[in-house]
């Protein structure tokens, strides 16, 4: 090391270079058994905080055709299908969601100031899979229609065979 900023001096003439100091005495103490534990405590606290963290993200099948897993901000990973697509609607829409619709009605997005409308019942497919039980199956169930959701927010398989088609 001090070859090189002594080889640096000759090249460039500089007359006096100040060697860096490093204290020696502190890069070799040894870490005591309190500080190990310390450290141990603290990598343990954040493994638990990031661990119930994703312990309550939802379980997500990805199950539509052209669809990938993403993980979002939070460390939870949901299935991104693309725009438009009735892959969207390969997972049942969640009951909160549903049940906001049929009770409080759909948005128009195109004038988001104006009422509510209610929602169409309407019957629409989704992927069931109940891996204990061995069945994966297309199911039926009475899907909150909203006009202007349906290209957006939920699109969902219209019939069985487009549910055969695009959620495997």
């Amino acid at each position: 090391m001090v070859e090189v900023y002594l080889l640096f001096a000759l090249i460039f003439g500089v007359s006096s270079i100040s060697l860096p100091t490093v204290d020696i005495r502190e890069a070799q103490q040894p870490r005591t058994v309190a500080s190990t534990t310390l450290i141990a405590v603290i990598e343990a606290v954040q493994y638990d905080a990031a661990q119930s963290i994703l312990d309550e993200c939802p379980k997500v099948h990805c199950l539509g055709r052209e669809c990938v897993m993403v993980k979002e901000r939070n460390g939870c990973e949901t299935c991104a299908c693309p725009i438009g697509s009735p892959a969207r609607g390969c997972d049942k829409m969640p009951k909160r969601m549903l049940k906001e619709l049929f009770t409080n009605g759909c948005h128009n997005l195109k004038s988001p100031n104006s009422k509510l409308y209610p929602a169409t019942p309407v019957s629409r497919w989704y992927r069931h899979i109940d891996y204990e039980a061995k069945v994966d199956e297309c199911r039926s169930y009475l899907f909150p229609f909203c006009e202007d959701y349906e290209k957006n927010v939920w699109p969902a398989p219209t019939t069985r065979q487009q549910c055969l088609h695009y959620c495997y």
